[in-house]
């Protein structure tokens, strides 16, 4: 499948808002995107069909997937990432992600950070194929759809360089 991944852009919102709604308990309304989009400290990527490649795309350049991260010092931080849901399985979000960390190590970035619920089995072992590696836990992190709180993993990647501190 070729695809290509891009900086997001307003014309891109409203199929981000359906990859969202349709992938978290708590969704992000449209202003949080926005917001992203004007914040300096933000990355922001989706991924799409290549169009040079595939030419009959349907009705338009459809969206696969999204990533949101900040850059604070030498880190990127994952915030929010997600696939469609009928395009899941095709190695989507590991194509993503990947583009992304080339793109962070090329803007002289050292590590990338995220949260992950424990109970994401999928998505645990998708970052562990990325590289990451679990540091940390937050207890009660993220709020459960049939009440409660779950923990987070806390997982890093290095880009490049490594801990020097260590």
């Amino acid at each position: 499948m070729a695809m290509i991944v891009q900086p997001m852009r307003s014309s891109d919102i409203d199929s981000v808002l359906e990859i969202e709604g349709a992938s978290f308990v708590t969704p992000w309304h449209r202003n949080a995107f926005l917001y992203e989009l004007e914040n300096r400290n933000a990355r922001n990527y989706i991924i799409r069909p290549d169009p040079v490649k595939i030419q009959n795309i349907g009705d338009g350049p459809r969206l696969y997937g999204y990533a949101c991260f900040h850059v604070a010092a030498n880190e990127l931080h994952l915030l929010k990432m997600a696939v469609a849901p009928d395009m899941r399985k095709n190695n989507i979000a590991f194509q993503l992600l990947d583009a992304c960390f080339r793109n962070a190590a090329a803007d002289d970035l050292d590590w990338v950070f995220l949260e992950v619920r424990r109970s994401n089995a999928s998505a645990i072992r998708l970052y562990e194929k990325l590289g990451f590696c679990r540091i940390a836990a937050r207890c009660d992190y993220y709020r459960r759809p049939e009440g409660g709180r779950e923990d987070a993993l806390i997982m890093r990647k290095t880009l490049k360089g490594g801990n020097t501190w260590q």
